[in-house]
């Protein structure tokens, strides 16, 4: 269980990242910047609320909690990797890395979900 908590926060911890990457290196006048504090704020609660639901269902140790929680988890990588793609496409390296590093840990993060605590469940039914 600690090792899948552990695996979620890291992917939230990196997608705030990101965002914070995004504000700092702003694109056009309308987007995220360091220099509206409410709009970033914002920005960063609105990513860890979504992110919840995927953290609390890690908790259990329910194979039907952990499904949820990786389909949970699954939905942001296409956001994640098309942000990736178009920042290094808009040569803002920077916000690509980052992206892409917050898309291969949400990935990993959706695999330790589904296969850690797995074989425990199975010698606890076969007894």
């Amino acid at each position: 269980m600690k090792l899948r908590v552990s695996f979620v926060v890291l992917a939230i911890l990196s997608t705030v990242l990101t965002i914070l990457m995004c504000a700092k290196y702003p694109t056009e006048p309308n987007t995220i910047s360091l220099d509206k504090p409410v709009e970033l704020w914002s920005a960063i609660g609105t990513m860890v609320a979504m992110a919840l639901p995927a953290l609390i269902l890690c908790f259990f140790n329910y194979m039907t909690t952990r499904i949820i929680s990786s389909i949970l988890q699954i939905i942001a990588v296409p956001v994640w990797a098309l942000l990736a793609l178009i920042a290094f496409f808009m040569e803002n390296y920077w916000i690509g890395v980052t992206a892409t590093i917050s898309s291969i840990l949400i990935i990993k993060s959706v695999f330790v979900t589904l296969i850690v605590d797995s074989s425990k469940q199975k010698k606890r039914s076969t007894n």
